[in-house]
């Protein structure tokens, strides 16, 4: 018997992705195609159920779902692609066709609800996985597919934003599942088809450029060991409690802490709220000096002018460009909805026979940085009319590369960068604001639920407890840093999912205020790191979590009083930011604050990270990385002694 519960839902999930990655891998990568690896991956479906007819084992039932949910992969592929049928259209014959078929055999219950004590089953356990079974399990991993393709192309949500819909919709229906008074064959297998368009769209975010990009070969080895990690992990658990009895309790205390922090709104704000503020503020201090707003009015017909135009409307890192007739712009001006407007004249063409052409250029330089940012774009613009050599493609690849173009300024920029990848500035302020998230959510929560015991008098009950005080340090620490992952992990997860976001991109067309309302959320977009530079990321940030949660602790038990331990915690939390580079690159500040950054553990997260996220090697990674371990180190034993110490006197 199979029982139907949370863990097993994850691993239908988790198979949903092995399947349809494993049915990729056949069809793409081994280059069989879609009708192709219908005869492999039949054959290993037909393997799989011959032995689970014989051998009713769970290994083999899950082992029969991945074959078959990889087979109908290459099914509805090759009915959506192949057969050009459409995803829209066999999507709909086959929930069609899944319906009636429940509908049609509701006396056949797959499922039984027994409340009796009989031997061997349970609640919510799957009955029978007979014939009727697996040709439902066929129908409704064939419909996941087209399905989970019109969900993330033809509806526009992409595979990262279509994979947190469908990921909502599976979640509201297990819960509505679970809490139903009787079990019901249409519910399970309703999951089960929103489960599969879901296994779709997020084993192509894993896998596809628009997502994760892991590959199909890489994609399908994690997904597998995911599988192998949640059917194991309740034995291991197990196995690990028996041996060790004291890792069920640190695990307890630790889950509580976090039930117990995510029933206080009020401390989630205070550790949220500052972060997010400072980002708005960064967000507008780097829009008040990136691209500004500029008008663009064509009053000339030529050709010479549609020019000028085009290299003024391609120049996307000095405007935000929104062409308007002089009507329109002169409001716009006026009304300050924009900063400088740039007129090519109706006899542009005449005056550049002429060598006496000009381009009007109203500005509005209230502020001199702002205006000479535009100065300096609009000449550029200008000079590279004649001398494309000056023009930024020119600088960057011209004469660094050899090339030589048409220059009668006989002078040309030949510039050489040290990095080979460019990020917005925006972006490159994501970063700071990432570790904000992390200090003020570790260090704040942790210090709060230290004083928490101390104010309360359960950690009087704590001191008494057998488990030992060490296993106690250890379950403060865990606690904190599930505190700090609960909040943290979606922030990066919506960073990387940004991109499907159609407005964020600059070839997307939007209007000007739609641009820049979600300026804000598409300056987050974080891009997809290699595999290493993921392990590096991930490293990072463990560490500096660790660090966080150590030095909360040590906060909670030195204050021991919520309201104070909340100033000091963002006090703190704010001073670690600005010191570690917040705003800036720490080798830009004067040099008493480089002095000081040298023992700011932040300075080397920010580093870190950017170096990881934004860039093609891992300079300097090791030395971040072994300076903010040590930082993790010291506070960890800091707070292990100074919590023993405080228990000792409770």
């Amino acid at each position: 018997m199979i029982r139907i519960d949370r863990r097993y839902w994850v691993a239908m999930l988790t198979a949903s992705v092995l399947g349809v990655s494993f049915g990729d891998f056949i069809a793409k990568v081994l280059k069989l195609g879609h009708a192709g690896a219908l005869l492999p991956c039949g054959l290993l479906l037909a393997v799989s159920l011959l032995v689970r007819a014989r051998r009713t084992t769970e290994a083999w039932y899950w082992a029969a779902v991945v074959s078959m949910l990889a087979t109908t992969t290459s099914i509805g592929d090759s009915l959506s692609h192949v057969l050009h049928l459409g995803n829209g259209t066999v999507s709909a014959a086959l929930a069609s066709l899944l319906a009636i078929s429940v509908i049609a055999r509701r006396s056949g219950a797959l499922m039984r609800a027994t409340t009796d004590a009989t031997p061997g089953i349970a609640p919510n356990q799957l009955q029978a996985a007979g014939t009727r079974y697996w040709s439902l399990m066929l129908i409704a991993g064939s419909f996941g597919t087209p399905a989970g393709d019109l969900v993330a192309d033809s509806l526009g949500l992409g595979t990262g934003w279509g994979s947190v819909v469908l990921l909502a919709l599976l979640a509201s229906l297990i819960v509505f599942d679970r809490r139903a008074k009787c079990e019901s064959e249409a519910r399970y297998w309703l999951i089960v088809a929103v489960l599969c368009i879901a296994g779709t769209t997020i084993a192509d975010f894993v896998n596809g450029d628009d997502g994760l990009n892991l590959g199909l070969s890489v994609g399908t080895i994690v997904a597998l060991m995911g599988l192998a990690v949640v059917l194991l992990f309740a034995k291991i658990w197990a196995a690990a409690q028996q041996r060790w009895p004291v890792s069920g309790a640190i695990w307890g205390v630790a889950r509580n802490d976090l039930a117990v922090w995510l029933r206080s709104p009020a401390a989630i704000a205070a550790a949220l709220l500052p972060a997010l503020g400072m980002g708005v503020l960064v967000a507008m201090l780097t829009a008040s000096v990136g691209r500004q707003p500029v008008a663009l009015v064509v009053e000339g017909e030529g050709r010479l002018a549609a020019r000028m135009a085009r290299l003024i409307n391609a120049d996307k890192d000095a405007y935000l460009l929104e062409r308007m007739s002089a009507a329109d712009a002169g409001r716009a001006f006026a009304e300050q909805r924009v900063a400088a407007a740039i007129v090519i004249p109706a006899d542009f063409d005449s005056h550049v026979a002429h060598w006496d052409a000009s381009v009007h250029l109203y500005l509005n330089n209230v502020n001199i940085d702002i205006a000479d940012d535009l100065r300096r774009a609009v000449t550029r613009s200008v000079a590279e009319f004649d001398a494309p050599q000056l023009g930024l493609l020119g600088e960057l690849h011209g004469p660094s590369k050899g090339l030589l173009l048409p220059n009668p300024y006989r002078i040309a920029v030949a510039e050489r960068d040290v990095r080979e990848t460019e990020v917005s500035l925006l972006q490159y302020q994501v970063i700071p604001i990432i570790l904000l998230v992390v200090i003020s959510v570790g260090l704040l929560g942790t210090a709060l639920l230290t004083a928490r015991d101390f104010d309360r008098g359960t950690a009087k009950i704590m001191v008494l407890s057998p488990v030992g005080r060490l296993p106690l340090v250890l379950c403060r620490l865990l606690g904190g840093a599930l505190i700090t992952a609960s909040l943290v992990v979606p922030l990066i997860a919506v960073g990387f999912m940004t991109r499907s976001i159609p407005y964020c991109h600059e070839e997307s067309g939007g209007p000007l205020w739609l641009t820049l309302l979600l300026s804000g959320l598409c300056g987050w977009m974080l891009p997809v790191p290699p595999w290493s530079h993921a392990l590096a990321l991930l490293a990072l940030l463990i560490a500096v979590t660790l660090t966080a949660v150590g030095l909360g602790t040590l906060l909670g038990v030195w204050l021991r009083d919520a309201k104070i331990v909340t100033m000091a915690g963002l006090n703190a939390a704010a001073y670690l930011f600005f010191l570690g580079g917040g705003f800036t690159t720490v080798a830009f500040l004067p040099e008493w604050i480089q002095t000081v950054s040298r023992i700011v553990p932040t300075s080397y997260a920010i580093n870190g990270l950017r170096q990881a996220l934004f860039y093609p090697d891992l300079l300097g990674f090791g030395r971040d990385l072994a300076a903010l371990l040590v930082c993790a180190t010291i506070a960890a034993l800091l707070a292990s002694l100074a919590l023993t110490r405080a228990w000792r006197r409770t």
